[in-house]
């Protein structure tokens, strides 16, 4: 791969990735803390909803885009062909894929078990006040993953792009 095409994919996986990070931040910080303080029933209705329209094409760009580019990066890297600034893309990739990972693995079950509740029962209560506090921990980690892998992988843009002078 040529040192601008590697240049661009390093600039772009961390646009997607801090992309993907504004959202989780915004999450954490902002929604949930405010899902937290309204009624369980309204709390579990709005996070139904929230789940939903997440599906969405921009988000949905953002995350699986970080995601398709972290891998090409690492390919590169097991290639020999990752460039100057190969460990620094490595570690970057590594990091925006743990987040995937834990959307997979925690998140998309935790949400879909959120889907099936009734949000006016008894019992979804108990459901709701874990989901809050399990979801958002974690979605934090997310938050720090990305935001993360946009840092090193600017750096890894910048020090590649540098290397050809």
């Amino acid at each position: 791969m040529n040192r601008a095409a590697l240049v661009a994919l390093q600039a772009v996986t961390a646009v997607l990735s801090g992309g993907t990070a504004v959202v989780y931040v915004v999450l954490s910080a902002r929604t949930m803390p405010r899902l937290a303080v309204l009624a369980d029933r309204v709390g579990i209705e709005r996070m139904q909803h929230i789940n939903r329209v997440a599906l969405q094409p921009p988000f949905m760009t953002c995350f699986f885009g970080a995601a398709l580019g972290s891998v090409v990066l690492v390919a590169l890297v097991v290639a020999g062909r990752g460039g100057p600034a190969a460990g620094v893309a490595v570690a970057a990739a590594l990091l925006y894929l743990a987040g995937f990972g834990l959307t997979v693995a925690y998140h998309v079950p935790l949400n879909d078990r959120l889907a099936r509740l009734d949000p006016g029962a008894l019992d979804s209560v108990a459901v709701w006040r874990a989901y809050l506090v399990g979801w958002t921990r974690a979605n934090t980690v997310r938050a720090v993953l990305s935001a993360g892998c946009a840092l090193l992988l600017v750096g890894a843009a910048v020090g590649s792009a540098r290397s050809g002078r």
